[in-house]
């Protein structure tokens, strides 16, 4: 138990040193007579949360009844996985929630 307390708890520290930055429009190219827009930032950031999400995973699937907590990392609302900030807040909801879980579960 505590080494995923532990691990969830390296995870939240690692999400709240990232600062999300807002989706801006930046040009970026043009294709077409079609300009695209594209913040470079935001999307390093992007992967990055989802790198970390993808880990969160990994020690999911290793606890035993980890699978509803990857359920519900799954879920997360559309309007989250737009914004950096949503993202990682549907991130350290979900670690916030199996902290919660593992300390009634040692009770």
């Amino acid at each position: 138990m505590i080494f995923f307390i532990n691990k969830a708890n390296s995870f939240i520290s690692e999400l709240s040193d990232i600062d999300t930055e807002k989706l801006t429009s930046e040009k970026d190219t043009e294709i077409n007579g079609i300009t695209t827009y594209f913040n470079s930032n935001h999307y390093k950031q992007n992967l990055l949360l989802k790198d970390i999400g993808f880990h969160i995973k990994l020690m999911l699937s290793e606890f035993d009844n980890g699978k509803i907590f990857i359920d519900r990392l799954d879920n997360v609302e559309s309007n989250k996985i737009i914004t950096n900030k949503g993202l990682k807040e549907h991130l350290l909801d979900i670690n916030h929630l199996f902290i919660s879980f593992l300390n009634e579960y040692r009770k």
